[in-house]
């Protein structure tokens, strides 16, 4: 597919949550904010625009008009019960419109940043690590990997080849998400989520240059110091081994632990 296909949108999904309004590292230019992290993803579906060549009228194309339209996906959803956070799926046109969807997800407890903000003691890993499948095939990076589309075959690709579950599908014994690596075997990111893997005492995350979407969360992690891009080479598949510990990000989940299972390569 390629950029003159006007069939697709950009794409950011972030979270609606009351509980953020408690965490000043979320707050906006207006202070204490419900949504995760507003600013980069408005800043990253801007530059994606630019990235893809799309030149319309910027004057709508601001942050407020942003915030405008997931408050009222969000408020679409106001009187259901029980319900208090939601994802938020908001694609941006080649005209330069939003639109927002709301999902409801359940609600935080906790800072979602905590596992990264912590020294991680392995010993004393939580029982919801997520199990991470090491792709059995090599992804094809383009313009539609490092930003965010409506376009997501691949990534549906390596879900099913791996046997990854759908997001609504409950137990069984596959994978929750599937490591991704480009034709030079360098890691990328999961389906959903980017990743660091802990080396020398620091989470190391794909450099974009490997084809990875560089995500809103990702952003400010590395801004907090809390992961680094590599120093000393890139992260190669050939160095994950079965039982790696990963951290998994996105900008409606925040930070997850993950381990890696299995590492079959073709």
């Amino acid at each position: 597919m390629n950029s003159s296909d006007d069939s697709y949108k950009l794409l950011t999904s972030l979270r609606y949550d009351p509980f953020l309004r408690s965490l000043r590292w979320n707050d906006d230019k207006h202070g204490p904010s419900e949504f995760m992290l507003l600013p980069y993803h408005f800043t990253r579906l801007a530059h994606a625009a630019s990235q893809h060549g799309w030149h319309f009228d910027a004057s709508g194309l601001t942050q407020d008009a942003l915030k405008a339209i997931c408050h009222q996906a969000v408020s679409s959803h106001h009187n259901a019960a029980g319900v208090s956070a939601y994802k938020l799926r908001v694609t941006l046109s080649k005209n330069g419109v939003f639109e927002a969807e709301a999902s409801p997800i359940p609600g935080l407890t906790a800072d979602p940043m905590a596992v990264a903000q912590s020294t991680l003691a392995w010993e004393h890993c939580p029982d919801s690590l997520l199990s991470i499948a090491v792709d059995t095939e090599h992804t094809p990076t383009s313009l539609f990997t490092s930003t965010k589309t409506t376009q997501r075959s691949v990534y549906d690709a390596a879900r099913i080849r791996n046997g990854v579950a759908g997001p609504h599908d409950q137990g069984g014994s596959g994978p929750t998400d599937v490591l991704l690596w480009n034709r030079d075997h360098l890691i990328m990111e999961t389906s959903i989520f980017n990743v660091a893997f802990y080396r020398d005492s620091s989470w190391i995350t794909p450099s974009p240059s490997t084809g990875c979407l560089p995500g809103v969360l990702r952003q400010w992690l590395l801004g907090q110091n809390l992961i680094q891009e590599p120093q000393h080479g890139p992260l190669d598949i050939g160095d994950i081994n079965e039982g790696d510990f990963v951290l998994l990000f996105n900008g409606v989940q925040g930070c997850k632990l993950g381990r890696i299972r299995g590492t079959r390569v073709q």
